[in-house]
């Protein structure tokens, strides 16, 4: 039986002393295995063990994939030999199955990222009693659509039709968006849109470009009860939303091997298939893509797996943003000084504060939960500390959002300033939804937003401009969420060709929160104060690190 077995085993066995296909022989190889098998009971029952006790073994002999590229239709069906990343990537999604842990995909164009997510499946499918999966989409057309080679399904049932017959489970069954092995009651089906994850409770479910999902905070509570071991697949799709914190979170465990994973034990791991892992592409490959993408958004999302570059529309990019993070002020500044205060509406939204002087950032913070009288002795707290470091001639500006309830903080802002005879105090009560005199922009928030863009483009700026220092003494969680929401919100424009920011709206069907911080510091830019009318004559915040308020 060893010698029989001997031209079975799969390429995989070499390890990462992986060598390039030689297609011919690969043919040849599961030729003879079919050969040798096929009037050979013994054999297919330990070829089927074999299989059903490793996927790689599994696709390794019996995988098929096809690739629409090929000139010659005779050659796009091609054996599915597996890459020491895709072999590795399979046998951290047995782990996460066998230990009912959650895991994302990170993946480059062309990885084969589908392929291995399919035949993971087909192998459940063909040697797990009772084993259920299901894929989930955006668009019902990208799960199943006939003859259709790009679409789920068709992966699947080409998968499927190009396995031995003696694997094949008597009556297998397909429909649309599913497929059944009544031999062993399992099944593969699929869901999209808003019904993703609403179709009862599945062994595991891969949701498929996650990035890119309509109302994902929908499909997180239809999915909450639905699998035990749920993976997120995509390609970025900007800073922000449930697809990039998920990827980005600190207790990401990227995956490594089984040994590693059971001395850490991770909650959630991470598999990222980028292209420097593809044995068969090389720097030279990847300048060849670069030239024929063209756009950098579409490089950066298809190809480079970064979510600071991959969204094209974004009215601040975190290439601007990102360098002012952790900056040290610049204690020769001479702008007045501005807070903003954006107040939150009752409920899970957040309250937030941050101060401006020219081009020193060098508070931010936000809370949750408080009445009015707290949120407005919060600022008026921070406006006591600021008025000591005031130069003469200089104007304290506190810039409220005064829509809603934010009136009332405003309102008892105004009292104190009334009631201590804050004459260095200016409150100003701004409503971002209203009409603009900004040319650019269609409302208030719009031009507040593209200040705020103007205020971190480099190009064009006078000799000695300052690039925007969010302070080192922001704690730095906060600091990095000023950053990413400061690039997150995209733009359009209307008929008239004024910018349109995105609104809060639009931000919450892409699952993303309101950008609280990135708001309150829009708010400093409703009137240009950036300069004062005489210099200072002190140093406003020379000493600032001896602060307790600024200690991180």
């Amino acid at each position: 039986m060893a010698g029989t077995l001997a031209p079975l085993l799969p390429r995989t066995s070499q390890g990462e002393n992986w060598e390039p296909l030689n297609l011919t022989s690969e043919l040849q190889r599961r030729l003879h295995v079919l050969e040798v098998a096929e009037h050979d009971p013994e054999l297919q029952a330990d070829l089927r063990e074999r299989c059903r006790r490793d996927v790689v073994y599994f696709l390794d002999n019996f995988g098929w994939t096809y690739d629409p590229r090929h000139p010659d239709s005779a050659e796009r069906r091609l054996p599915l030999v597996l890459y020491p990343f895709q072999a590795r990537t399979l046998r951290g999604m047995a782990w996460c199955l066998a230990n009912a842990i959650r895991s994302v995909t990170l993946k480059s164009r062309d990885m084969g990222a589908t392929w291995i997510a399919v035949g993971f499946d087909v192998h459940g499918f063909l040697f797990e009693t009772g084993y259920k999966a299901a894929f989930g989409s955006r668009k019902e057309d990208y799960l199943d659509r006939s003859g259709d080679p790009d679409c789920i399904f068709w992966k699947i049932r080409f998968m499927l039709d190009n396995v031995p017959g003696w694997l094949l489970p008597m009556g297998y069954t397909s429909a649309h968006m599913r497929v059944s092995n009544p031999a062993n009651g399992s099944a593969i089906t699929g869901e999209a849109g808003r019904n993703i994850g609403r179709g009862g409770r599945n062994r595991r479910y891969t949701v498929d470009e996650s990035a890119f999902i309509e109302d994902p905070g929908s499909v997180d509570r239809a999915l909450s009860e639905n699998t035990n071991c749920r993976n997120d697949t995509s390609t970025p799709n900007g800073p922000a939303g449930p697809f990039a914190e998920l990827a980005q979170r600190p207790d990401a465990h990227e995956w490594v091997d089984v040994e590693t994973a059971e001395r850490e034990r991770p909650t959630l791991v991470k598999f990222t298939l980028h292209w420097t892992e593809h044995p068969e592409k090389d720097q030279a490959w990847y300048e060849r893509k670069k030239i024929a993408l063209g756009d950098p958004v579409i490089v950066a999302q298809e190809l480079d797996i970064d979510f600071a570059a991959s969204v094209d529309g974004i009215a601040i990019p975190a290439a601007w943003v990102n360098p002012s993070v952790g900056i040290p002020l610049y204690l020769e500044e001479k702008g007045a000084i501005c807070i903003g205060l954006d107040v939150a509406e009752f409920g899970s939204d957040k309250s937030a504060l941050v101060i401006r002087e020219g081009a020193n950032i060098p508070w931010g913070e936000e809370w949750q939960g408080h009445e009015l009288t707290y949120t407005a002795q919060r600022a008026i707290g921070w406006a006591n500390m600021c008025e000591s470091r005031l130069a003469e001639h200089h104007h304290l500006w506190i810039f409220v959002d005064a829509v809603g309830v934010g009136a009332g903080v405003a309102s008892i802002i105004a009292e104190h300033i009334k009631t201590a005879k804050k004459t260095r105090w200016k409150l100003v009560r701004v409503n971002a939804g209203a009409t603009t005199q900004d040319p650019r922009c269609a409302r208030l928030k719009d031009s507040l937003w593209w200040k705020l863009r103007d205020y971190f483009l480099e190009d064009g700026k006078p000799k000695g401009w300052h690039r925007p220092a969010i302070s080192e003494r922001i704690p730095r969680p906060v600091a990095r969420k000023l950053a990413s929401e400061l690039s997150t919100l995209r733009y359009t424009f209307d008929v008239a060709r004024r910018v349109v920011v995105e609104s809060k709206e639009s931000l919450k069907k892409r699952g993303i929160k309101s950008p609280n911080l990135g708001d309150a510091l829009a708010l400093t830019f409703y009137q240009d104060k950036q300069k004062a009318p005489e210099p200072p004559k002190t140093r406003p915040w020379e000493g600032v690190e001896h602060d307790a308020r600024f200690a991180a």
